[in-house]
């Protein structure tokens, strides 16, 4: 419709997609980015930040450890491994995890590759902790910094400092009920961060 055509306009006029990528509107298609220019083969052609997420606590209780603002694997492998075999609660996690280690297996760094192949190292962030210690962890000084001051986590977290009360209550309501409703926080809350202060409002 020509109202969506409007608002099209309007979106990419305040965020307007980066050089290469035109935004359009079809009205048999709809809204659509297209390329005005060739790109090379393993060239970025648009990378966008999610507004918000979170981890599902069913993955998060299976002991699934990641950044809790890009959702990127934390390492080393080790830490997987006892977060995954504490979750499982066997009493064996610690006979477990030293027998792994009697296999030689570099615990300490990130193994990955298909079976009879050489391993492949590859890099997993050593995890930053919350300023406030709530328990959430972060794959960089940048994603926590970017999550307390842009994703809304300096209003949500459930941290030792004053003034969390209110955040844990609502937490906990959230997983009696719905942990959807943390999403839409982090949404609201964000939206009154990006808000321009006005004094005369």
């Amino acid at each position: 419709t020509e109202r969506s055509a409007v608002v099209v306009n309007e979106y990419f006029r305040i965020n307007p997609p980066p050089p290469g990528i035109k935004a359009v509107f079809d009205e048999n298609r709809g809204k659509a980015l297209i390329a005005d220019k060739s790109f090379a083969e393993g060239e970025v052609v648009f990378e966008e930040r999610c507004l918000a997420g979170i981890q599902h606590r069913k993955n998060r209780e299976q002991g699934v450890v990641v950044c809790q603002n890009c959702f990127r694997f934390i390492g080393p492998l080790a830490l997987q491994f006892v977060a995954l075999l504490q979750a499982k609660g066997t009493e064996r996690s610690e006979q477990l995890v030293q027998s792994l280690q009697r296999t030689g297996l570099p615990l300490n760094k990130d193994l990955m590759g298909p079976p009879g192949a050489p391993p492949v190292y590859l890099t997993m962030p050593e995890p930053v902790p919350c300023r406030r210690q709530c328990g959430d962890l972060y794959c960089c000084e940048y994603c926590e910094e970017n999550a307390w001051c842009q994703g809304g986590h300096s209003v949500l977290c459930q941290g030792i400092e004053q003034g969390s009360e209110a955040a844990f209550e609502f937490n906990e309501h959230a997983m009696e009920t719905n942990e959807l409703l943390i999403l839409a926080a982090k949404i609201v809350v964000r939206a009154l961060i990006s808000r321009p202060s006005n004094e005369n409002s």
